[in-house]
């Protein structure tokens, strides 16, 4: 068993997905620092990360520790073009509570140049409360964020969209931002009437950003998006 606050506390470069349900296209995307994911082709992508995840975080309310799908060990999905197989799982504990799971997954697939291994935290929590108990009291850093169909925008269920946390980008000291334009109309309701995310978007440490737009492509198969994702540089403007 894995403590929470440990595992992030103890992980230097950190992605975060909200609503990610079972996609694990991110940790295919940021396995190498040369950006190749292409759907066509993957030879002439010149964009290249200082820094990659060492820690892909996903939050979703679908699972839970009693109906969690994924075996403990052995491959979860396999066709000619990718390979996904879990190496070793650990449940994760928050107050003596299973909230999640540590996986340390195999990943091959045919945009990366060679098997990757890669470590997924799967919590079984709202991405409020993720983000208000933990990112915001304990100052955790999130380099990268995912800002993808999280739910309310394909009728999953939400009562909000995610594309709020575009406003706290400087508080969490984002270098990357994978973003779409699905639902994407202000969503500021749910921090107008939260004192506390109130306090903390005025507050000195949420510093000014600016965006950088690097590369559209498909990030689902849809297909009725045209560049329905955006990988974004965050810099900042201080």
């Amino acid at each position: 068993m894995k403590q929470l606050n440990e595992i992030l506390q103890n992980n230097k470069v950190k992605l975060w997905y909200p609503s990610s349900g079972l996609d694990f296209r991110d940790l295919v995307v940021l396995s190498q620092k040369k950006f190749i994911y292409d759907k066509y082709a993957f030879a002439n992508e010149l964009l290249t990360f200082n820094e990659l995840p060492n820690l892909f975080i996903h939050t979703d309310t679908a699972y839970t520790s009693e109906n969690w799908p994924l075996p403990n060990k052995g491959v979860i999905f396999e066709d000619e073009e990718q390979l996904y197989k879990i190496l070793e799982s650990k449940w994760v504990s928050e107050n003596n509570n299973k909230v999640g799971v540590l996986l340390n997954m195999e990943i091959q697939h045919k945009l990366i140049n060679e098997p990757t291994n890669q470590n997924l935290l799967f919590l079984f929590t709202d991405n409020i409360t993720f983000f208000e108990n933990h990112i915001l009291k304990d100052n955790i850093n999130i380099q990268f964020l995912i800002n993808i169909r999280d739910g309310f925008s394909e009728n999953g269920g939400a009562d909000f969209s995610m594309k709020f946390l575009e406003f706290y980008l400087g508080k969490m000291n984002t270098e990357y931002l994978i973003t779409d334009n699905i639902g994407r109309v202000p969503q500021t309701g749910i921090i107008m009437n939260s004192t506390y995310l109130k306090s903390v978007l005025n507050s000195i440490e949420n510093n000014p950003v600016s965006l950088q737009g690097l590369k559209e492509w498909s990030w689902s198969e849809f297909g009725i998006f045209a560049g329905d994702a955006i990988l974004m540089k965050v810099h900042s403007v201080l």
